[in-house]
């Protein structure tokens, strides 16, 4: 988890709050908290995920669905 979180402080230094692997890291993120049976806040992070691919990506664009 942490290495996410680090990985993610890098990409929005670097490339900003709105690139997509700050999305994918986020859905990553919520991945491992699902697994680990923290459930609330895996939903955060898909949410969090989610809207920031919305803001990058137009609706119908395939790559909005690895968000979900």
């Amino acid at each position: 988890m942490r290495y996410y979180k680090k990985a993610r402080r890098i990409y929005t230094d670097n490339l900003g709050d709105d690139h997509v692997d700050v999305a994918v890291t986020l859905k990553n993120i919520g991945q491992i908290y699902h697994h680990i049976g923290k459930h609330q806040k895996s939903m955060e992070s898909y949410n969090e995920a989610l809207r920031f691919m919305k803001q990058v990506l137009e609706k119908s664009h395939r790559n909005a669905a690895a968000a979900l």
